[in-house]
């Protein structure tokens, strides 16, 4: 359905980053009318991903405690979406860790003794088992479950189907530009119940969620030309080599805590390509494509944050998902959905 000039909606979406291209599916499916906002801001850390969705992660190898539930609904969706869009948005992707501390171990080890950790980490393969060419001092193991999503292809896709569809605007929406009142919102003509911010960092500059427990960090990565030393499969040492497609690889990221420069600096380009050489020390010095970075948004507690602003009820953030966007997402995203619907929604708390 193609929307008038101005319209009555169910939600407002500001931003289509993964989260936000998320929710508005969601909400097509859920049968609401939606319109979403989006800048194009060139920053966000969806544009700088390598769409990985990892079970384990971390020298603790954490996982959350729904890791089942959060890996069956994230599969399903993006199969869902991969018909919809008519592109393969989704492939399995075994994934190997080197071990780089001794910590490593005794987590893989706790890890193991759960019933979803025997299932998807492997045992410990001794040292000389990893990929050919890289050094594993400690060992490693496999990492079944996860894949890879082509975030790339998914906001390029959602987006030309929002387009057809007349859901996208494409322009800023101004905190100030925004009515809230006790029953819905306002914005250049359109009302509608809930306003949802999808934004990312930038949704820390509400006055709504600015005392939120943000956690944010920067994050830079190198696309590199494929060859023929690099592994076919995933592979994580402290750094992460991934396959984007036959010809390009994705190295990275760093987590910076310099929030104030956006550009992507040659110094991290450097240190990256030093971490590159110590783990292929006998391949040849990669093709470097690009350099790209973007701001994760994560929450200190942990959880994404799901819910309404504590004193503007037709305001609500869903956001914060951190590195884990394309495991996380879709679970939250489909209990934000049923939590509109059935007015469940609750304040968020700093």
């Amino acid at each position: 359905m193609r929307h008038a000039a101005s319209s009555s909606l169910d939600l407002l979406i500001v931003g289509q980053g993964l989260i936000g291209s998320l929710l508005a599916h969601a909400a097509a499916d859920a049968g609401l009318d939606f319109l979403l906002v989006d800048d194009g801001h060139q920053d966000a850390a969806s544009l700088a991903a390598a769409g990985l969705m990892t079970p384990y992660t971390g020298r603790r190898f954490s996982a959350p405690e729904n890791l089942d539930t959060l890996l069956e609904t994230a599969k399903r969706r993006y199969a869902s979406l991969s018909e919809r869009l008519d592109a393969p948005l989704y492939r399995p992707q075994p994934m190997i860790r080197i071990f780089t501390l001794d910590e490593e171990l005794r987590r893989h080890a706790r890890q193991r003794q759960t019933a979803t950790g025997a299932r998807l980490l492997g045992p410990l393969q001794l040292p000389g088992h990893g990929p050919a060419g890289m050094p594993d001092p400690l060992g490693s193991c496999r990492i079944d479950g996860g894949g890879q999503v082509d975030v790339a292809t998914l906001l390029q896709r959602t987006r030309a189907w929002l387009e057809a569809s007349g859901r996208l605007r494409q322009t800023r929406l101004e905190p100030d530009a925004l009515e809230l009142e006790t029953a819905g919102c306002h914005w250049n003509g359109h009302t509608a119940r809930l306003c949802v911010l999808c934004t990312g960092h930038q949704a820390r500059h509400w006055d709504a969620f600015r005392a939120l427990p943000w956690r944010l960090s920067r994050g830079q990565a190198l696309v590199l030309r494929r060859d023929s030393a690099m592994p076919d499969e995933v592979v994580h040492a402290g750094r992460t080599l991934a396959a984007l497609d036959d010809n390009r690889a994705w190295f990275g990221a760093t987590y910076q805590h310099d929030l104030d420069r956006r550009d992507s600096d040659p110094e991290t380009r450097q240190a990256l390509l030093d971490d590159y050489r110590s783990l292929f020390p006998e391949a040849p010095s990669p093709e470097v494509l690009d350099h790209i970075g973007g701001i994760r948004a994560g929450s200190r507690p942990g959880p994404p944050f799901a819910g309404l602003a504590s004193d503007q009820p037709a305001l609500a953030l869903l956001d914060g998902f951190g590195s884990r966007g394309t495991l996380l997402g879709p679970w939250h995203v489909d209990r934000f959905v049923q939590g509109f619907m059935n007015k469940s929604l609750i304040p968020l708390k700093p």
